[in-house]
């Protein structure tokens, strides 16, 4: 079988760590084609700028699963879908999500996909409470930066607690800021630093927060990545549907939505506050969460697991 990730870009470069993940089962063919590079500069496999024209072609035209990157919103779809109709592949179509745009613009998108008989088939593990905007959509990951961990850091003395934003806004993180001031533990505020030391500083920790955003309600990269450093992680996750469930199973993250319980406490907006409280007074607990973290992502977010995950649902 041979996969072809294919768009405008790929900001998050997952497209690229699934390809290679694939690719290293040697169950199946992936390769990555976009048409820029990406501006923070991963290297894709063909960039159509840089006069890869031929060979793009050539795998668009004999792909068996052509998967839309979604990176730039409307106008990389614009490209994506007049790319399939001036070529007329043979292949099945998927995508990994289109952006922000598809929260707001479902129907349009939808439409969109109509018209040239698109299959959304992979919504981001962030995203994937839009499996109620479209039943078809099956939730996805992509491997994580890091491989998971056999050795976490070890809990002696202060209890490491962390956060890296990839948006302040988004994460909440000013709550979060807060919630972690108020309790005696060592809080890490990673920011403007590369992915290097963001993931060698989020290894160090053992309790990780994702973000609080009660408009969000899913979780991000980092969660998974901080789950497969043995950290204890802390998200609101309120929006995530079950139906993903039939998939997966589901990360071990400490749900901490407001009016969510924690323990025996019904609690409110100090939902975050009490659920770090109560793990930084409990190192069996703590313990326990982070156990749970290094069982699932061995299990659930290794680069062959998610590979095979992928060739399962396309096949």
């Amino acid at each position: 079988m041979k996969v072809l990730f294919f768009g405008q870009w790929d900001w998050s470069n997952t497209s690229h760590r699934v390809a290679r993940a694939i690719n290293a089962t040697g169950l199946a063919e992936a390769r990555v084609c976009v048409q820029f590079p990406h501006p923070l500069g991963y290297q894709e496999d063909m960039v159509v700028e840089r006069g890869s024209h031929d060979e793009a072609v050539d795998w668009i035209k004999s792909a068996d699963w052509i998967v839309n990157t979604g990176g730039n919103g409307w106008v990389g779809s614009i490209y994506f879908t007049s790319m399939v109709a001036l070529l007329k592949p043979r292949a099945r179509y998927a995508t990994i999500h289109p952006g922000p745009e598809y929260r707001h613009e479902a129907d349009h998108w939808n439409k969109n996909d109509a018209e040239i008989g698109y299959v959304r088939r992979f919504i981001g593990g962030d995203l994937y409470r839009f499996a109620l905007d479209d039943p078809k959509a099956v939730p996805y990951f992509a491997p994580p930066h890091i491989a998971p961990t056999d050795v976490p850091v070890p809990l002696n003395g202060r209890v490491r607690v962390s956060h890296s934003p990839s948006s302040r806004g988004t994460k909440n993180t000013d709550a979060i800021v807060a919630a972690a001031e108020s309790i005696d533990v060592d809080f890490d505020l990673i920011e403007n630093v590369s992915f290097a030391e963001c993931a060698a500083r989020r290894a160090r920790s053992h309790i990780f927060v994702d973000q609080v955003h009660d408009e969000i309600g899913g979780f991000g990269a980092a969660a998974v990545e901080a789950i497969s450093s043995g950290c204890a992680v802390l998200a609101d996750v309120h929006n995530i549907v079950p139906q993903v469930n039939n998939f997966y199973p589901p990360p071990p993250i400490i749900d901490v939505s407001a009016g969510r319980r924690i323990g025996d406490v019904q609690v409110g907006n100090d939902s975050l506050k009490a659920a770090l409280a109560d793990l930084v007074t409990s190192p069996e607990r703590l313990e326990a969460a982070r156990q749970d973290s290094l069982v699932w992502a061995r299990e659930h977010a290794s680069q062959d697991a998610i590979a095979r995950y992928w060739l399962e649902q396309l096949a």
